[in-house]
């Protein structure tokens, strides 16, 4: 048992041993990038996973509010971790391999959504309290964690935003708000459930959309109109089986509109009239040249746009193309459509007409 020591506020007597703050302290910095690592190998997408240690004085605050009597075992939260995640259904599986990971005491773990009456709107998270568990506290690096408990929230984006509003005194009054403004605040909160809602069943057609779309494929059948979605597994398919490995593109919200808009333009409406604009040679060619491998899903697909059509396209391209990317792509073209790009297409370096007399 560790040591205790006294702390004495507004006459209210609390108890916490000299270090404990400093074994979660060391807790925190511990079970945060594990719970990362965790939802990683899980493939669950997060926006943010963030840990901190209660200060001294907050946990003095609690102490002396809930009046614990023995503070080192009700305080369970002097660690807290906290995953916010872009969807509803991906909190479920969060919350599930958070209990797979940790041992979680369910007595005194709480879903806020499950507390709300169906008269109510308003804060929502998942809070489970957790220890490692006794696998890990049999190993080394989580020992002396063996006894001590931390908290981890799940929640979604927007129920977070909820509850930054929510808890931030400049955005209520400690003594409760005016009625018909407390009526406004639930109205609000109730059409964030239902964005939240929204939105997750949203992401779930995408996810059995995107299914449809690859066993379509795996068929032999591309007669799927082009989409975002569907030129993505398209492309993602295409450089597997040629075995192909392209960069990352940067995200733009600009950039998929544009590259559907130039497809539309050289009339490529499905997926088997973009496979029909692949010349024969290319990923020979491609593979050979170790120089032009390094491109994205925009060059990919652009370079196969200049192939066929230069003339149509260059009416409607806002984007600039290397010099050397030209005279890669000269290999698939005539000298008269070579040397049009040059003179209508934003080439850096600038065209030269000395370089082709």
């Amino acid at each position: 048992m560790l040591p205790l020591c006294k702390c004495v506020s507004d006459g209210n007597m609390s108890l916490l041993s000299p270090d404990l703050l400093s074994k979660h302290a060391r807790l925190t910095e511990t079970i945060e990038p594990l719970v990362r690592a965790l939802l990683h190998d899980a493939g669950i997408p997060f926006l943010a996973v963030t840990g901190r240690t209660k200060t001294l004085e907050s946990a003095e605050q609690k102490i002396q509010d809930k009046k614990y009597s023995n503070p080192e075992l009700q305080l369970m939260d002097l660690t807290g971790i906290r995953i916010i995640l872009y969807v509803e259904s991906d909190v479920t599986r969060a919350v599930e391999l958070m209990r797979t990971a940790f041992r979680v005491d369910d007595e005194n773990s709480v879903d806020k959504d499950k507390s709300l009456s169906v008269k109510e709107a308003g804060y929502r998270s998942v809070h489970l309290i957790c220890d490692i568990g006794r696998a890990r506290a049999r190993l080394k690096e989580y020992a002396s964690f063996g006894q001590l408990k931390f908290e981890i929230q799940v929640r979604t984006v927007l129920q977070h935003a909820w509850a930054e509003l929510e808890h931030d005194k400049n955005y209520k009054f400690q003594g409760g708000l005016p009625e018909d403004m407390q009526r406004q605040l639930y109205l609000y909160a109730g059409s964030l459930e239902l964005a939240d809602r929204g939105l997750d069943r949203l992401a779930r057609e995408i996810d059995e959309y995107v299914d449809r779309l690859r066993k379509k494929s795996e068929a032999g059948d591309l007669s799927s109109s082009i989409d975002a979605v569907s030129l993505h597994e398209f492309i993602d398919r295409w450089t597997q089986d040629n075995g192909i490995q392209l960069e990352e593109a940067r995200p733009s919200n600009r950039a998929m509109p544009h590259l559907l808009k130039e497809l539309e333009a050289l009339g490529i409406r499905t997926l088997n009239d973009l496979s029909d604009a692949i010349p024969v040679d290319y990923v020979k060619k491609f593979k050979a040249d170790s120089d032009h491998r390094e491109t994205n899903i925009y060059g990919l697909v652009r370079d196969w746009l200049i192939i066929k059509d230069p003339y149509t396209l260059s009416r409607i391209v806002d984007w600039s193309i290397s010099a050397s990317d030209v005279a890669w792509l000269s290999q698939f073209m005539s000298e008269d459509d070579e040397i049009f790009v040059y003179r209508n297409f934003d080439v850096q370096p600038p065209y030269d007409p000395r370089d082709h007399e």
